[in-house]
């Protein structure tokens, strides 16, 4: 095969199945972290079925919006045609077409446009998935955008509850790719997630002054190490992570820039990775983090005739070692040196109306499994949000909540489990309340994080009122739950009091903070029990009213006593002191007086005992 620099380039551009007979030049960026550009010049008199006047929106309306292939392709020209010894296929789609003008009377046609891949940027939108890996996540967007794409990401756990939150599907994705160390690019025709579903050609072969013009090879120092933490906040343990060991897969070249570059930076920093880490997986995310590091190292540039570059494919770099041993032989090759092989992270081809071809490029060397890059993803803008309650039987019994966002509602998800804040909490203690179902609350992400919602507060609408609870001056606090149950706190002057109640006021307890009073009541009964005693102490009196009977029992005894009062038993009809045993009654004076008669009776033996006299008064005395 003759060099590529004696090759003859071409490009047929096919447009909605039209293809375009000529054009002046045809550019194509194919970055590996972003999407793919291209811009194809071409005059007026170089479109198909070309009209005497070209109009702006007749051009538009048979281009934007439509599918193109390009193919490119360069051999030896035989009988005026390019045999397409090599080649390169990009399919794309056309967003934009501009005509432009000059004094000269000179006019351009400028068709541009984008790989596929700007179908996953239709817009930002808020979801999540539920119990879906990563690859079904990505097969499920991929396919609703018709991308053609193989999807084999390493991670196969699948998420209880992943959200995408404010962007486009490209930058969802792109972010899981970044999460988890994931590829993610475009090859030119293909979308592939995953390392080990891409394609997997021999590497290209590019020698210096042969099938490579030139090239720039660049070694740099770069911090690697870091020390990472995480609070898991689900088991409460709490995990570390040094990035300590070494890269996977560092060429010679980026291992002696890997090494320089462990010496020279010595002060390890702390980050911080929030989510729910084992030990081991926190040692995956330092692994990732000092890998996409490492990735700046050693970075390789160059330009080349060869058209078999594809970006996230493989080259290899090599240069002859020439010298003059004898001028009759003129140079020698004396070595061969072997740069080794590299991953081709950004790819751009030109090719004019005159047949000439160049690509540039942009490699690292080939390494480990992590992506090539860092992608453009950007950080989280997280708002408040408001969500229902739909599931308060949390198996783990935390006290935990799912919800519902208005952005759920039309596809009935939820979230996972999610997280209270509570004004404090520990083992078997804290404020414990948990939202009713169907209940409106605010959410917020914690970490800044729209994986991991928590519910900060609830809050009064127009068909929830605060009832009772409401008060013009404030003066009502309070806690009203699901059954009617108050607690209420009475700030009113004059009338500061706090009450205990439940639904319709049948049992009720009042404290009044001003002293005078504690009132407790039941529409039924009132039980009150103690292990041990039960003293009940006044400043003042102490009455106790039945509207029936009044019962006291002892199981040992019962004192009535008074220090220096009375104790008067009064009864409107009969009132009876009977004893098992004994009754005694002593006291300086006794009377025992009736209005009628009066029976004094034992059955045994009556002894009256009136010490030196004793007297029997009557209008008649009878002794039998």
């Amino acid at each position: 095969m003759p060099s590529t620099t004696q090759l003859i380039a071409t490009a047929d551009v096919t447009i909605n199945g039209i293809q375009l007979p000529r054009f002046n030049s045809v550019y194509l960026n194919q970055p590996f972290e972003s999407h793919h550009t291209f811009e194809i010049s071409l005059s007026p008199d170089m479109l198909p079925n070309r009209a005497p006047v070209i109009r702006l929106n007749e051009l538009a309306d048979s281009f934007v919006g439509e599918s193109i292939t390009i193919k490119f392709k360069q051999g030896l020209s035989v009988g005026g045609k390019v045999n397409g010894q090599q080649g390169q296929i990009f399919r794309g789609v056309v967003t934009s077409v501009r005509l432009s003008r000059s004094q000269s009377s000179t006019t351009s046609v400028i068709i541009s446009g984008s790989s596929p891949t700007i179908l996953l940027c239709a817009g930002k939108t808020i979801r999540s998935f539920t119990d879906m890996t990563l690859k079904d996540i990505v097969t499920k967007l991929t396919g609703a955008a018709g991308l053609t794409s193989k999807i084999d990401p390493d991670l196969s756990i699948p998420f209880s509850y992943t959200a995408q939150y404010e962007e486009d599907e490209y930058t969802f994705l792109q972010r899981k790719a970044q999460t988890w160390g994931e590829w993610m690019y475009y090859d030119g025709e293909t979308f592939i997630f995953g390392k080990k579903a891409r394609p997997s050609p021999s590497p290209v072969v590019l020698t210096l002054g042969v099938n490579l013009f030139d090239m720039e090879y660049a070694l740099r120092v770069t911090p690697l190490n870091s020390k990472w933490l995480n609070d898991n906040f689900l088991d409460n343990t709490k995990n570390k992570a040094p990035s300590s060991s070494p890269v996977d897969g560092l060429q010679t070249a980026a291992r002696i820039a890997a090494d320089k570059s462990e010496k020279l930076f010595n002060v390890i920093p702390t980050m911080v990775n929030p989510g729910l880490h084992t030990s081991s997986s926190l040692q995956d995310v330092a692994k990732r983090n000092k890998a996409k590091q490492a990735n700046e190292l050693a970075v390789l540039q160059g330009r080349t005739p060869e058209m078999e570059l594809r970006v996230g494919s493989l080259i290899k770099i090599k240069e002859g070692v020439y010298d003059v041993v004898d001028p009759k032989l003129g140079a020698v090759k004396l070595d061969t040196i072997d740069y080794g092989q590299f991953i081709v992270t950004r790819l751009t081809h030109y090719v004019d109306a005159r047949g000439v071809y160049q690509a540039t490029f942009e490699a690292i060397p080939e390494a480990a499994d992590h992506p090539p890059v860092e992608y453009n993803v950007p950080a989280y803008v997280l708002k408040t949000d408001l969500a229902l309650v739909k599931d308060i039987n949390d198996p783990d019994g935390l006290g935990r909540v799912k919800l519902q966002f208005s952005w759920q509602k039309d596809d009935n998800l939820t979230t996972d489990w999610v997280t209270i804040s509570h004004p404090m909490s520990g083992k078997d203690r804290g404020v414990y309340f948990i939202p009713e179902l169907d209940e409106n609350v605010w959410v917020d992400y914690m970490f800044g994080n729209p994986d991991f919602p928590f519910v900060i507060s609830s809050w009064y609408h127009l068909d929830a009122k605060p009832g009772e609870l409401f008060n013009p001056e404030n003066n009502i606090k309070g806690i009203v739950t699901r059954s009617g149950n108050h607690i209420i706190l009475n700030d009113e002057s004059g009338k500061e009091s706090i009450k205990i109640y439940n639904k319709d006021k049948k049992n009720s307890i009042e404290l009044s903070l001003d002293g005078t009073h504690i009132t407790i009541k039941s529409n039924g009964n009132i039980n009150i029990q103690a292990g041990g005693e039960i003293n009940m102490s006044a400043g003042g009196n102490i009455s106790i009213e039945s509207k029936k009977n009044v019962a006291m029992l002892a199981t040992d005894s019962i004192d009535l006593v008074t220090d220096s009062g009375d104790i008067d038993l009064v009864s409107d009809k009969k009132l009876s002191l009977i004893a098992g045993t004994d009754l005694t009654e002593s006291g300086k004076t006794i009377e025992i007086s009736s209005d009628t008669t009066a029976d004094i009776k034992a059955s045994a033996a009556l002894s009256l005992d009136g010490g030196p006299s004793t007297t029997l008064k009557g209008g008649m005395v009878m002794i039998n």
